[in-house]
């Protein structure tokens, strides 16, 4: 069963501007050289999502069938990274970075360390916050969508969308793999926003006035449901009396605590993707239609079950765990293991005995510590080093 829709998704550029001005503000075309908006739809492992490109290069906007989720929330045993809705920033890079055998080029986060905010599924029906490194933007396959909580597209239609992203930074894109990587891609070239909706955010933001954009309610709306709005910082109040201006400064300030202390969580290397083809790219459909044709609103059972509950229940951060409680406890044991020993080597007046226990004492502690402290600084370096698990 084909995983492709038949046709490519249809948004008018006025809804795409609309909603480009309520995330990004009036100047976006002047600050941006791209600007991405998805929508994300209830299926998983089905490329029904929509995105929807601008840049300064392109008289109209360009629309490609996509898939914003994981092919499955829990895989290969872990929970896997659901982007959250909200603008995230994007570079040009590689996708497999340190794997020249798979490498090619791609979109990677523009963060520090290429972390973004996401939530991940406790397997019970509930999502708790967390950080999802090197979230990438590449290609997906016939048969699966190739995510693990990158966002993708057919392999039929990459091509096109990644020289569309590069015709933007005047950079000439290689197709295929890349053994010799370009030492400007590795680093990344540009900065530009990736704003994720769902069906219903983007109603909600169609329907509403420009003149009610960042009203108080709004504001509210922006963040209960976003991450990431880059001008949330720069509204100024101009009302003389806000009776609920505390309760809206302090979502604010919530949702920074949140991205500020969450921290990452190692993912696993994802399934070996279908070469390159080369593909002739599809034509877009036209963007200034009298209607907007969209898929049937809802979500998926397990996401929707938590958006219905409210994410805010699920606010719990993956740590790395130090060992310390299992260290302690093997120590007692080995401390009780030592004293009878020692204490049988002095009713026999053994001091092999003795020697035995007190040196198998400390060389219980040093393996212990050294063996604890090891395992925990890999949980810490995986944690924090994006490109040992580049594929979210």
């Amino acid at each position: 069963m084909s995983i492709l829709p038949n046709k490519r998704p249809t948004i008018k550029a006025s809804s795409f501007r609309k909603i480009c001005v309520y995330f990004l503000g009036d100047d976006w075309q002047t600050e941006y050289p791209i600007v991405e908006v998805a929508i994300r739809h209830p299926k998983l492992n089905f490329y029904d999502d929509e995105l929807a490109v601008w840049t300064n290069r392109l008289s109209k906007i360009k629309t490609f069938n996509w898939n914003a989720d994981p092919a499955a929330y829990i895989m290969k045993g872990q929970p896997k990274a659901i982007l959250k809705k909200g603008v995230h920033f994007y570079k040009l890079s590689y996708h497999h970075i340190n794997e020249p055998a798979k490498r090619y080029v791609a979109l990677r986060p523009a963060t520090p360390g290429e972390q973004l905010l996401v939530w991940r599924s406790d397997g019970k029906g509930g999502f708790y916050s967390s950080v999802g490194t090197a979230i990438d933007q590449h290609y997906g396959g016939n048969t699966w969508t190739f995510s693990e909580g990158c966002q993708t597209t057919h392999i039929s239609q990459y091509p096109e969308f990644i020289q569309t992203i590069g015709e933007a930074l005047g950079v000439k894109v290689p197709l295929g793999n890349i053994r010799k990587a370009d030492p400007a891609l590795m680093k990344g070239i540009g900065r530009w926003p990736y704003i994720l909706i769902d069906q219903a955010d983007f109603d909600y933001i169609v329907g509403l006035p420009e003149s009610e954009f960042d009203s108080a309610d709004d504001l509210k709306y922006q963040t209960a449901h976003f991450v990431g709005v880059p001008k949330i910082a720069r509204v100024t109040p101009i009302e003389t009396v806000a009776p609920n201006a505390a309760a809206v400064t302090g979502a604010i300030e919530q949702e920074s605590i949140t991205a500020e202390t969450a921290e990452s969580f190692p993912s696993e290397p994802e399934l070996d993707p279908e070469p390159v083809k080369d593909s002739a790219p599809q034509p877009s459909e036209p963007l200034d239609a009298e209607s907007e044709s969209r898929p049937p609103t809802g979500f998926s059972p397990v996401l929707g079950t938590a958006l219905r509950r409210g994410m805010d229940a699920y606010q719990e951060v993956i740590k790395v765990t130090s060992g310390k409680t299992r260290n302690f406890v093997i120590q007692v044991f080995g401390l009780i293991f030592s004293a009878v020993v020692g204490v049988i080597g002095f009713a026999r007046e053994n001091w092999k005995l003795i020697a035995v226990g007190v040196v198998g004492f400390i060389v219980l502690c040093i393996v212990i510590a050294v063996v604890f402290t090891a395992l925990n600084m890999l949980k810490m370096k995986y944690a924090a080093d994006p490109d040992k698990h580049n594929v979210e």
